[in-house]
Formats: C-alpha cells, structure tokens, sequence
C-alpha cells in the first residue's frame, strides 16, 4: 500500500490569539459563545499570535507526516489565499496532497480562537474581534471572512465527496475519519470490505459510525473543555510560538 495512514476531513486555518488575560473561557449556556459577554479592554491586550492549519484529521495527519509515516490527506478547500495556505502546510508535514480538491465554489474554513495565559481558550466568530488591536495578518482574516460568508450549502459540500474521490481509501493501511456524515461512513464502508482499519475522531453518540469504523478515539475536543489542537509548528508565524493550546504529546509511530 502507498500510505500509512489516510486521513478524510475538514482542514481549516486556525488563527489563535494569545491574550493578557489570564482566562478566555466565557461560554453561555449550552457552551455557545455569548457576544454580550465581550472582554473588558483591559484584557484584550495580545501577547504573541500565530496562523496554522488546523482540523482534526489535517491536525493526525501532520503528526503522521512528521513523525516519518506516509500520510495522505483526502479534503477540499477553496480555491483562495487560506485554501493556498493549508496546502502549503501539508507540503511542508510530507502530507500527500494530490487528493486535496480546490473547489472555486467553496471558500476555505477560517476560525479565530482566542487563548488565556492559563491555556484556556474559546472560539469566537470575527465580529468579536472588531475592537482588538489585531496583527495586520490576522485582521486580514477576519475582514476576509466577514465578506465571504459561507452558506449550509457550502457547509455541505465541504463533507460530500464522489464515489471516484474516494477511491484512495484503498490505498492506505489505516483510514482516519474526522466526521460521521454519510459520505465518510461509506469510506468506512470501503475501508471495510477491505480489511482496512478505521479509525473514527469521534462525538459522543456516534453509535452507528462505530459499528462500522470498528475503532474509536476520544479527541481533546470531547474529552476536555480547553478544545481542539491546532497543527504543529506553524510555517506562518511572528513573535515566538503562540501559546496556545499545546499540541499533544505524539504518539510513537509503529516501527
């Protein structure tokens, strides 16, 4: 087989924003964020900053690639600055990307997360960061996502994938799922009938998803407030490392 492991998900670019603020964790009810609880000035005053790729089943594959596995990653991205960039991080990992579709009708995913100096941390929407005194880069991203967007749509068709662009599945020794909708149960499916290994990021309730993948991992998201990963040492990074939420210890990798 050409891989190690295959990767199919969402990879999106993460902009995290360390703050003075020794806390950012400020979720209402339910966990959703609540935009009348905005910090106080005083507390919006950034230590350092970076722009990574990030994503649960990009952030696995990364780790595949650099700790020397064979890795592919099977997702799409649109065809812009941010699509260009996660692309570029894959190269840089040894992440295959010839099955990394650009779809001009998609605009790539961007988040703005932002992080305490206690490692805490809270995904915000870009509207939030109006009055921040943001890095030029990161203001960049935010007024570039308020002006594209995205509709359910194109949500959806950011986890819909072709008979043909699954073919790929086969030629991994391990599947990696970053999701549970219907076109990533059938590479599943496929990796079954293949005796192939699956191994499914998951949600809590995913019971169906399990039956088939046969393997389950809890990630940091679901087994910890302080939320997901973001991709290992940056390409596009200023002032230091931002001290974010850290990546987690690497696995060894088999042989």
């Amino acid at each position: 087989m050409r891989y190690d492991v295959i990767g199919l998900g969402l990879s999106v670019v993460d902009c995290l924003i360390r703050l003075k603020d020794p806390t950012v964790v400020f979720q209402g009810k339910g966990g959703q964020f609540r935009p009348d609880r905005i910090l106080p000035k005083k507390s919006r005053q950034i230590l350092d900053w970076s722009i990574q790729g990030g994503g649960l089943t990009a952030t696995a594959m990364a780790a595949v690639g650099r700790l020397g596995g064979k890795a592919a990653m099977i997702t799409k991205v649109g065809d812009d600055e941010w699509g260009r960039f996660i692309i570029s991080n894959f190269t840089e990992y040894h992440v295959d990307t010839s099955h990394v579709f650009v779809d001009k009708s998609l605009t790539t995913w961007v988040t703005f997360i932002l992080i305490g100096k206690d490692g805490s941390n809270q995904w915000v929407r870009p509207e939030t960061l109006t009055d921040f005194d943001l890095p030029d880069d990161i203001s960049r991203a935010a007024n570039w996502v308020m002006s594209h967007q995205r509709t359910p749509m194109e949500r959806m068709q950011l986890s819909t994938y072709s008979q043909d662009e699954l073919d790929i599945v086969t030629d991994g020794k391990i599947l990696n799922l970053g999701n549970a909708d219907d076109t990533f149960l059938e590479a599943a499916r496929i990796a079954r009938k293949h005796d192939i290994p699956t191994c499914l990021d998951m949600e809590a309730g995913l019971v169906r998803a399990i039956r088939i993948c046969g393997r389950s991992c809890r990630t940091s998201r679901t087994a910890s407030p302080r939320g997901g990963r973001p991709w290992p040492s940056p390409t596009r990074r200023t002032r230091g490392p931002c001290a974010g939420p850290s990546w987690p210890t690497a696995p060894r990798w088999p042989g």
